[in-house]
């Protein structure tokens, strides 16, 4: 299984003819597996900025699949429309980049950006959060070093 991390950030508007071409009942375009894809994305509503993102994190990408393609002609859709959109999906591999913009005029749209993770497996459990060293804050320095060397003298 191929795994991804995708987003698109379009208009209200465009985001009600996304949820629309789901059944087709004002656009008169229905695409299968648009739904379904649709369903799992988390969606955000900004009414301030005016912009909606939609969200998917770890999930299944394959752009021969009938949900990629249903998504890559809905967007084809806005484009015919005049509805600005980002759309920007991440693979598993370093290069796996794809993104996707249509720029309208008038169209305001926050920028989408990359942000990689470095993962370890096989996951040995919870880590300990150094960010308190910023403030230098000497007792909880002291305590994780205590911590930590009896930890490691236990597992020797």
């Amino acid at each position: 299984m191929y795994y991804s991390d995708a987003a698109l950030v379009t208009t209200p508007r465009g985001y009600a003819l996304l949820v629309d071409m789901t059944e087709g009942t004002m656009t008169g375009i229905a695409m299968d597996g648009l739904k379904e894809l649709l369903d799992t994305a988390k969606a955000v509503y900004y009414p301030k900025e005016k912009y909606v993102v939609l969200r998917w994190e770890d999930i299944i990408w394959n752009a021969d699949n009938e949900k990629e393609q249903a998504l890559y002609k809905a967007l084809e859709e806005l484009q015919g429309r005049g509805i600005g959109y980002k759309f920007l999906r991440a693979g598993e591999q370093p290069k796996d980049v794809e993104e996707i913009n249509c720029w309208e005029k008038g169209c305001i749209l926050p920028d989408l950006y990359l942000k990689r993770e470095i993962k370890i497996w096989p996951d040995d459990g919870p880590g300990e959060d150094l960010t308190f060293l910023k403030d230098i804050n000497p007792i909880c320095y002291r305590k994780l070093l205590l911590r930590s060397a009896v930890g490691f003298y236990e597992t020797v």
